[in-house]
C-alpha cells in the first residue's frame, strides 16, 4: 500500500491465554509501567504506556497512571500481547475514568497504536481487513488450539517486510462467506498463513 502497509484479508480469533493487567489511577500526573517480563520495556515504547499516555491527551484527564503486567504471553510470539495490554488500558481507563468514550472512539484510539489493537476491544471473532482495522464481527464453530511457543522471536515488521506477495501467481485472497467461516470442516480446509513463506526458511526448526 502506499502508507508502506500491506493489505490483509484475515480471521482473527481470541484464546484464552492472556496476560493480567492492573491499572491505578491517581492524583498527579505522570506514567508508569512495570512488567513481570525483563524483556518487556517499561518506558514510552511500551504500547500499554502509550496507550495511556493517547488516552489522557484525548479525554482531557490529568491524572497519574501506573500499569503492572503480570506477562503471560510469550513475548514476539504473534499473539498480540502488546496489542491486547494496550486495548485493555484504553477500557481500562475509560470505564475507571468515566470519559465516556464510545467503542468507535476507543477502536480509533487503539487503531493509532497498532492495526490489530482494536480487534481486542471486539470481544468476540472478527475478519480484518485493510491494515487489521477494518473488523467485522464474525461467529464462528467452538473449536480448540494447540499453541507451541518455539522459544524464538519473530518481528511482525519483520515478517511483512520480507514478504513479497507479488511474486506469486495464485489468488492471495482468503475465499469467505459465512457459510464456509460457520462450518468447522469447511474453516479448517481454507485457512492459511502467508507469513509462514517468509518464518519458515528463517527458521526451519
Amino acid at each position: 500500500r502506499s502508507d508502506g502497509y500491506h493489505e490483509i484479508f484475515s480471521v482473527m480469533q481470541a484464546v484464552s491465554l492472556f496476560d493480567l493487567i492492573s491499572i491505578e489511577a491517581a492524583s498527579g500526573e505522570g506514567i508508569t509501567v512495570r512488567c513481570s517480563d525483563p524483556n518487556v520495556p517499561s518506558d514510552s515504547s511500551n504500547l500499554a504506556h502509550r496507550a495511556a499516555s493517547i488516552f489522557l491527551g484525548r479525554s482531557g484527564i490529568k491524572r497519574r497512571v501506573d500499569i503492572i503486567i503480570d506477562k503471560k504471553i510469550p513475548v514476539g510470539a504473534g499473539l498480540g500481547g502488546g496489542s491486547s495490554n494496550a486495548a485493555t488500558v484504553l477500557m481500562g481507563l475509560n470505564d475507571m475514568l468515566k470519559a465516556g468514550f464510545g467503542e468507535k472512539e476507543l477502536m480509533e484510539a487503539g487503531s493509532a497504536l497498532g492495526s490489530d489493537v482494536p480487534f481486542f476491544m471486539l470481544n468476540c471473532p472478527a475478519v480484518a481487513r485493510g491494515r487489521g482495522e477494518i473488523l467485522q464481527r464474525l461467529a464462528l464453530p467452538r473449536y480448540q488450539y494447540i499453541l507451541i511457543n518455539p522459544c524464538f522471536k519473530v518481528s511482525t515488521a519483520w515478517a511483512y517486510s520480507n514478504l513479497d506477495l507479488t511474486k506469486k501467481t495464485e489468488d492471495n485472497n482468503l475465499s469467505y462467506s459465512e457459510a464456509i467461516l460457520g462450518d468447522i470442516d469447511k474453516l479448517k480446509g481454507c485457512l492459511a498463513n502467508d507469513l509462514e513463506l517468509v518464518t519458515l526458511p528463517e527458521h526451519p526448526e
